[in-house]
C-alpha cells in the first residue's frame, strides 16, 4: 500500500489552508453575487439594455468586495 511520506504531509499542510481560503472566498463571492442579482432583478424594470445589467452587477460586486 501507499503510505503518506513527510513530503506528502507537508504538501497537504500547505495546500489545505489555501483550498479552504479559496473555498471561503468563492462562497462569499457567490453569496454576494446572488444578493446583487436579487437587487438587480428588483431594479430590472428600470434597466433597458442587458449590458447595463452586467456592468451594474459587476460594479456592485466589486464595491461589495472592496467594502468587506
Amino acid at each position: 500500500g501507499h503510505f503518506l511520506t513527510p513530503m506528502d504531509l507537508r504538501v497537504l499542510i500547505v495546500a489545505l489552508p489555501i483550498l479552504l481560503a479559496l473555498g471561503w472566498a468563492a462562497f462569499n463571492i457567490g453569496r454576494a453575487a446572488i444578493g446583487q442579482l436579487e437587487v438587480a432583478i428588483r431594479q430590472y424594470k428600470t434597466i433597458k439594455h442587458p449590458e447595463q445589467v452586467l456592468s451594474f452587477l459587476f460594479d456592485q460586486t466589486i464595491h461589495h468586495l472592496i467594502e468587506s
